[in-house]
């Protein structure tokens, strides 16, 4: 006795269904990657960008006056969440962090710390991104 499914003749329609997916993912990747690896050297200041993933990028800016910019905009879908470490004094600690995440809202505001009052209860938050800036200026300032 043959067992005879309706799902045969869904087999071709899953594979090009799967390779439109794919081909898409491929055409975002590439666009990610053409769009946001670039270098800038102005008056001012230099800034350094690349791709990371599918979606996310990383912006390192070094100013004139030595101070220094981290944007990390997240590998997520909802493409407006980044964050953004500043070191004012040039000395590779941040004394700011800004993160923006709420979805699909462009540029609303989550949470703004400042390292003279929330070092102590955010540690791991400016220790990491005193990790991630030491990287950036290791790799990009020469």
């Amino acid at each position: 006795m043959k067992f005879n499914s309706n799902f045969d003749g869904l087999l071709p329609y899953t594979a090009i269904i799967g390779g439109v997916i794919g081909v898409g993912l491929l055409f975002n990747f590439g666009c990610n990657r053409v769009l946001n690896n670039r270098f800038v050297n102005r008056p001012g200041f230099s800034k350094v960008s690349y791709a990371t993933g599918l979606l996310g990028h990383v912006e390192y800016t070094n100013y004139y006056d030595n101070s220094k910019e981290v944007k990390i905009n997240l590998d997520t879908i909802r493409c407006f969440d980044f964050k953004i470490y500043l070191d004012k004094q040039g000395d590779g600690l941040v004394d700011r962090i800004t993160e923006h995440n709420v979805g699909w809202i462009p540029n609303k505001h989550a949470k703004s710390l400042i390292r003279t009052y929330d070092y102590q209860e955010h540690k791991k938050e400016f220790d990491e991104a005193d990790k991630k800036l030491e990287e950036l200026m290791s790799k990009y300032d020469r």
